[in-house]
């Protein structure tokens, strides 16, 4: 299922965030009873790298990373060019809801 959605292999014309919000789709596509979702996408999201990305992953220290926020980050730091970081910043800060607008049309919009 992982494969399906596109692997992420690092290259300048993949978008690293857009990556992040597919796999994080299809693990919410995943329950299991007793397992927490942190757990769940730092297991799978190795499966979802290819090329130099897979290569960046498996050079990381064992235990490097803890959490999922701690592998995002990192990743992001690595495959997103810091001009998309900083216009998905200004989205999200400067993002409103219109005076009329209910709260599911503008969560559409902002996605």
């Amino acid at each position: 299922m992982i494969n399906t959605f596109g692997q992420f292999g690092g290259t300048a014309i993949e978008d690293a965030w857009q990556h992040l919000r597919g796999f994080l789709d299809i693990c919410r596509a995943f329950k299991i009873h007793g397992v927490h979702q942190d757990v769940l996408r730092l297991r799978l999201f190795p499966y979802s790298l290819r090329d130099r990305a897979k290569q960046w992953l498996s050079n990381q220290p064992t235990g490097s990373f803890n959490t999922w926020t701690e592998l995002c980050k990192d990743f992001l730091d690595r495959f997103s060019p810091s001009n998309v970081t900083d216009r998905l910043r200004n989205e999200i800060t400067t993002f409103r809801q219109g005076v009329d607008e209910p709260m599911y049309e503008a969560w559409e919009r902002y996605q």
